[in-house]
């Protein structure tokens, strides 16, 4: 069906037409008053009951001639009104056929309408984005404290705009966790007129800007962690110095990171003092056994590792007093204090190294261990026929010697894969 202004010699607009129907949809359920009708014809209507183009539709014009002070002229005025949007009143001998008629035409016009509203919404929608891409593409000269009107006369767009792009720039910059000051700073207005600006137009407060910045630190955190994490999983062995320049970031900040089972896949030769055999000089060493006596006495090989282990004395391994004087007894000897009944002469012993490599091996992969010399010992307490940690320490040397060559192991054998703790 042809709406109405879609037939004849001088088509309407898109503009036109929408106007039209969508004055028709308007009225159809609107007050008579939009028809435009002389003060009498409208009166008349009114005390009859019909107040909408809808209600006036279903009348005929014998029902309207019926009514108190309605005559011919109105009943003109009504017709000419009607037909300058495409409806008439019902015709005597049609009846329902003009109605179902007019009924048809309001329901196209209700769907011209709503398909050129529609049309309207995203143009208007489509020029909107292009503005407010036009306005954000100008924040690089905020951000390098171009002047206002600097930037007026630099861009193709009306002052108005680039005023509302400042304000754009200083509510994204204050979410970006900027702060008051260095907005003003580089858009040249005080620090009270930036709150002020963001205020108005909705921007953040003080408190929202607060929770973003301390949401943003714990992601970049956890984003932080998961890379450590990842980067210790794929190096088995390594050092915290080693994670921390592959992933950089302070090597303090490494073991924060870790998970127990994570922290058994890193050595630190750095605290090892069973590697600094080279640097130990003979007389650091009878200065460790003379520590060493004044905690015990008789000194035994077990007590001196004991007094290293908790930190007691700073020294290095059994071993390298064996290495260095050929035995615990000549070490004693030469440090002047007495030897323990006990001393291990020989590492000739019935644990070979793979041996004692093995349970150092099996203690890694416990998940409820945490990777310490002391929890190993604790550990292989509870088994008895395990090696004790001495003689661990004795046969293999320091503790991070001792991890790293477990995890050699479990790297060559494919444990550490098979039990999750390495990719």
């Amino acid at each position: 069906m042809d709406l109405p202004g879609e037939s004849g010699s001088r088509p309407l607009g898109p503009l036109s037409i929408l106007c039209k129907a969508q004055r028709m949809f308007e009225g159809s359920g609107k007050p008579i008053e939009q028809l435009g009708l002389r003060v009498r014809s409208l009166n008349a209507l009114r005390r009859a009951g019909i107040h909408t183009f809808e209600e006036l539709v279903t009348k005929t014009d014998l029902d309207l001639m019926g009514l108190r002070n309605f005559g011919e002229t109105s009943l003109n005025d009504v017709t000419t009104c009607l037909g300058r949007f495409g409806l008439s009143l019902l015709s005597r001998s049609a009846g329902s056929a003009d109605f179902a008629r007019n009924v048809e035409i309001l329901e196209a016009l209700r769907q011209k309408v709503a398909r050129l509203e529609e049309e309207r919404l995203l143009e208007v929608a489509r020029l909107e984005e292009e503005r407010q891409q036009r306005q954000i593409e100008i924040w690089p000269m905020f951000d390098e404290g171009v002047s206002l009107e600097d930037v007026k006369g630099r861009v193709d767009l009306t002052p108005g705009e680039v005023g509302r792009s400042r304000e754009m720039w200083m509510v994204q910059r204050r979410r970006d966790g900027w702060t008051l000051k260095e907005i003003g700073y580089k858009s040249g207005v005080t620090k009270e007129r930036v709150r002020q600006i963001i205020a108005r137009t909705g921007g953040p407060t003080g408190r929202e800007v607060s929770e973003t910045k301390r949401l943003k630190r714990e992601e970049a955190e956890q984003q932080e962690a998961a890379t450590i994490r990842a980067d210790v999983r794929a190096h088995p062995g390594t050092t915290t110095e080693d994670a921390a320049k592959r992933v950089g970031v302070d090597p303090t900040r490494v073991q924060r990171a870790l998970t127990n089972a994570e922290k058994k896949l890193v050595v630190d030769r750095r605290v090892d003092s069973g590697d600094r055999l080279l640097t130990w000089t003979r007389d650091a060493l009878i200065k460790c056994l003379q520590n060493a006596a004044t905690y015990n006495w008789p000194v035994t090989t077990n007590s001196y590792s004991a007094l290293v282990e908790v930190g007691e004395i700073d020294g290095p391994t059994v071993a390298t007093f064996y290495k260095r004087f050929g035995s615990w007894i000549n070490a004693c000897e030469a440090a002047g204090v007495e030897a323990g009944q006990t001393p291990i002469e020989s590492y000739n012993r019935a644990w070979t190294e793979e041996d004692l490599y093995r349970y150092v091996c099996e203690y890694l992969l416990d998940p409820k261990t945490i990777g310490t010399m002391r929890d190993m010992g604790l550990w292989l307490a509870k088994r008895e026929t395990a090696p004790s940690n001495p003689t661990i320490r004795n046969y293999l040397g320091g503790w991070q010697t001792i991890k790293a060559g477990a995890i050699e192991r479990l790297v060559a054998s494919g444990e550490l894969k098979e039990h999750g703790l390495a990719d």
